[in-house]
């Protein structure tokens, strides 16, 4: 009786049924990285504050404050495909995870999804000096087991609502780059997560040129500049002699706390001898501020 059925069975079903559908294409740019953050799961080590509107665009983070004084940065990240070299551990979803050893200042776990289209970085970091120790691999632990909660279904969560219209999620960097120095071959330029960072390296010497799409509270350090009607600052590093970056406003909102912040394209210069970095930032910066004018 048990085979006559299964005979019936296999006769009914349809011999051209359509193959499942293919799961959508990543897109960065519909990625909702702050679903994989869960501030009650932080909890335990202190006051949990979200700052969905802060740092790269490729990233949503959070404020742990310590009880010991300590402001740490805990981060959802989306990086390039990296290959680390280092042995991960099969989590559910088809992820893998890499635990990487903490240091003085933080602590970091890659998640790769069985795709290999992206990495995500949970970060840990102390935002500042201040404060008694900080267990960063155990935060980072814990942020890690939440975000692997989240992409048990293999895939990562998207936006409910998309980024406004005005916002600069919608810009290509690349583009902006390529616009603001013809010079480069658009070729050697490096992409970066959602078209939100890109880089130049030199052929012809060390220098490196990059911009990215961030969001802070209005700048005010540093020389201000004018440029097409846009506020820059120009900020030298007083580490290295080499490097200079600038911060163009691009538009300023009211945050979830009602605090205003500033989507800023950054240009930034590595590697230029000679005290040069800040003219490599001012030439970059200026005609890539102008052309969004127009």
């Amino acid at each position: 009786m048990v085979a006559a059925a299964a005979a019936v069975l296999v006769t009914v079903l349809p011999e051209d049924a359509p193959p499942p559908a293919a799961a959508p294409p990543f897109d960065a740019r519909s990625a909702d990285l702050c679903a994989l953050l869960i501030p009650p799961a932080l909890a335990e080590f202190g006051e949990v504050v979200p700052e969905p509107d802060r740092g790269e665009f490729s990233q949503c983070g959070l404020l742990v404050r310590t009880p010991s004084g300590a402001s740490v940065d805990v981060t959802a990240e989306l990086e390039p495909l990296s290959i680390t070299g280092a042995p991960g551990e099969d989590r559910p979803g088809g992820f893998q995870l890499t635990r990487f050893a903490g240091e003085e200042t933080g602590c970091e776990r890659h998640l790769l999804p069985a795709t290999h289209e992206y990495t995500v970085a949970i970060s840990v970091t102390r935002r500042d000096g201040v404060g008694g120790p900080v267990e960063f691999c155990a935060i980072a632990d814990v942020a890690t087991d939440g975000a692997l909660a989240v992409l048990a279904s293999g895939r990562l969560p998207r936006r409910s609502v998309a980024p406004d219209p005005a916002s600069l999620a919608w810009q290509n960097a690349c583009s902006l780059l390529a616009e603001a120095a013809p010079g480069r071959d658009p070729v050697e330029l490096d992409h970066g997560v959602g078209d939100w960072s890109c880089a130049h390296d030199s052929p012809i010497g060390p220098d490196t040129v990059q911009i990215r799409f961030t969001r802070d509270a209005p700048p005010s350090a540093g020389q201000k500049l004018v440029f097409g009607g846009r506020e820059t600052w120009l900020e030298a590093s007083t580490a290295d002699p080499d490097s200079c970056v600038a911060r163009i406003g691009y538009r300023t909102y009211p945050g979830p706390l009602g605090q205003p912040v500033a989507e800023l394209i950054e240009v930034l210069a590595d590697g230029v001898a000679d005290d040069g970095a800040c003219s490599v930032v001012v030439g970059t910066a200026q005609p890539l501020a102008y052309a969004l004018a127009d």
